[in-house]
């Protein structure tokens, strides 16, 4: 379906309708939810959809502050949606807990954020000093109150990410992109990515622990030069809860 909003993240929204179409029904909790739109597409797929926001925009949406602990039970969810909402909050790692624990072992979380890994981003930031999405007003905040959103205040990363929630016992099983940020600059992209590999696989095979698995620098740079890392606007990456893994409020 399309997503007509101006600000839908409609390539975000449409990978969460590919992982999640397929599937038999699941209990999912949106968050944020937005204007819904996405909430609807689920719902008609036959999924059971909790739909949760700062700024609820239905009567049916909870309002919820993601900088808090959310009011939601342990393991309550098959599927936890953070469609473009992580980049809000200023503790991440308290919201990549919560996420977790109130999804079922087993069971995963979607997250996607802008991008900063990507290569056009990474150029914004060597000439401007702020990310992509992320511009100098984050500098000179309107110190919003209490309840309120805070806009784009946290660039987080993939390798972030991964770390975050692979404290809490989740492990990332898909990595993908909304779309191609900026094709016209691939040759320049290239040779980019082409010394940049060099010089991670140098310091990754320095840094590795001889007892670690072999194959460990494989996996680093297929995953951190993979194209939706190198080239993606946002970055979408599907985690999976370890089915013997405990996450608790810290």
């Amino acid at each position: 379906m399309p997503f007509t909003s101006r600000h839908s993240h409609e390539g975000a929204k449409r990978a969460v309708l590919n992982f999640a179409g397929a599937t038999t029904r699941r209990r999912i909790l949106d968050m944020p939810s937005g204007n819904g739109e996405l909430a609807d597409a689920l719902r008609a797929l036959g999924h059971a959809v909790v739909t949760a926001d700062i700024v609820p925009a239905r009567p049916e949406d909870l309002r919820v502050d993601m900088a808090r602990p959310l009011p939601f039970q342990d393991e309550e969810f098959d599927l936890t949606l953070c469609v473009e909402g992580i980049e809000h909050v200023l503790e991440t790692h308290a919201l990549v807990r919560e996420l977790t624990r109130i999804t079922r072992r087993g069971g995963h979380i979607l997250v996607s954020t802008p991008n900063v890994m990507g290569l056009y981003s990474r150029l914004q930031y060597l000439f401007t000093g702020f990310h992509f999405l992320f511009d100098f007003t984050m500098g000179v905040p309107d110190h919003p109150g209490e309840g309120q959103d805070r806009g784009h205040v946290t660039p987080v990363s993939y390798l972030q990410l991964r770390y975050l929630f692979g404290l809490e016992g989740a492990r990332p099983v898909e990595i993908t992109t909304d779309k191609f940020k900026r094709k016209a600059l691939l040759p320049l992209y290239f040779l980019i990515a082409a010394v940049g590999w060099l010089w991670a696989r140098l310091l990754l095979r320095r840094a590795r622990d001889p007892e670690d698995q072999p194959g460990r620098t494989r996996t680093m740079l297929a995953e951190i030069f993979s194209a939706p890392v190198l080239l993606g606007r946002s970055l979408i990456v599907v985690f999976e809860r370890a089915p013997g893994s405990a996450s608790a409020r810290g």
